[in-house]
């Protein structure tokens, strides 16, 4: 996620095996937008998806993550799998005992409407350079007050 992006707090995320009737796994999206599974693969050939089930109107781009052993270095790519920008969703992802996936992020073109809170909007809102109608009105009165308690004590000083 670079600084231009909202984090998807409290997004539902699956990771399933793929090819299996087995239940995905279920984890939720924290603040800061990040989740994690912790498991331990089966078999040496499993592949497993990720997706994002918070519906969302228009999806945007996915980011593929990387994958790293349990001693923290880069793994071949092949074991990285493939975006469904779509779909949001990863597919084809093979985990082995020991690894690690990091940056497996989901963009939506548009923030998932079912998770607009309050607080977002008043803590984190659109940055108005423009007063509101509201505020125009009331610092237009303010200031006609002003001026005519200014022009009366003029016109009593002369």
């Amino acid at each position: 996620m670079d600084t231009s992006d909202w984090a998807i707090a409290e997004a539902k995320i699956s990771l399933t095996r793929d090819g299996s009737d087995d239940p995905p796994m279920i984890a939720y999206s924290n603040t800061d937008g990040s989740y994690s599974f912790s498991f331990t693969p089966p078999t040496s050939s499993d592949k497993y998806s990720i997706a994002m089930l918070t519906p969302s109107e228009l999806p945007g781009q996915v980011n593929l993550g990387k994958l790293s052993d349990g001693d923290g270095k880069p793994v071949d790519p092949i074991y990285w799998g493939t975006p469904d920008n779509a779909n949001d969703k990863f597919y084809g992802i093979g985990m082995l005992d020991g690894f690690t996936g990091v940056n497996y992020n989901f963009a939506e073109a548009a923030y998932p409407f079912s998770l607009i809170s309050k607080r977002m909007l008043i803590n984190g809102g659109i940055i108005h350079t423009v007063p509101e109608p509201g505020t125009t009105v009331l610092l237009v009165i303010a200031g006609l007050i002003s001026g005519s308690l200014a022009w009366r004590r003029r016109l009593r000083v002369v």
